[in-house]
């Protein structure tokens, strides 16, 4: 991994960022992930050597003209690996 997260939560709090996540207007999480990537310096060839996903569904994450997002396991696999915290997505 590259950086650590400290960021631990009781299963209460993670359930309640679950929410959060799934009912925050993707275009926000959108905008917001392209600015997290730039922060802690990682590209979608990074998200496909470290982490094993493949760079057309990469590029969905990215594309505002598609509705697609990475499902809540993929965006906190991103936060754990790359050391930011999930709720960085929603704000």
């Amino acid at each position: 991994m590259r950086n650590h997260n400290k960021n631990t939560y009781t299963q209460l709090e993670l359930l309640n960022i679950m929410q959060r996540y799934n009912s925050t207007d993707r275009l926000i999480i959108k905008t917001n992930l392209q600015e997290t990537k730039k922060t802690y310096n990682f590209g979608n060839a990074d998200i496909v050597n470290d982490l094993g996903y493949k760079e057309e569904k990469i590029k969905g994450w990215y594309n505002k003209a598609n509705k697609t997002i990475q499902v809540f396991e993929d965006a906190l696999r991103l936060a754990v690996h790359y050391g930011f915290d999930i709720t960085e997505l929603m704000e």
